[in-house]
C-alpha cells in the first residue's frame, strides 16, 4: 500500500543481528549468506498503535549475490 513503515523499530535476523528502521521504514543487512533466514521484531517495542498481528518471524530466502525485499506487515490496534 502507500503507507510508509515505521522508524526506530529494531528487526533482528536470525533472531541474533540487530538493525534499526530508518525514516522510511527501511532496514538492510548488507552481507547476509544465501539460504533460509528469518526476521523478528519484538511486539513488545513496536509504537502504539501498532501490532504484528501474531506474526512472530517472517521468513526470507537470500540468494547468492542478489538483493531480497521482505516487507513485515503492521496493522493498526483498534479502539475497544
Amino acid at each position: 500500500p502507500d503507507e510508509r513503515g515505521l522508524e526506530g523499530v529494531t528487526v533482528y535476523l536470525n533472531s541474533i543481528y540487530p538493525v534499526i528502521t530508518n525514516a522510511r521504514g527501511e532496514f538492510e543487512y548488507a552481507a547476509v549468506g544465501p539460504g533460509n533466514h528469518h526476521l523478528f521484531v519484538d511486539e513488545s517495542i513496536l509504537p502504539l498503535p501498532w501490532s504484528l498481528n501474531g506474526l512472530e518471524y517472517t521468513p526470507v530466502q537470500v540468494q547468492l549475490r542478489s538483493t531480497s525485499r521482505v516487507d513485515i506487515p503492521v496493522s493498526k490496534l483498534q479502539n475497544r
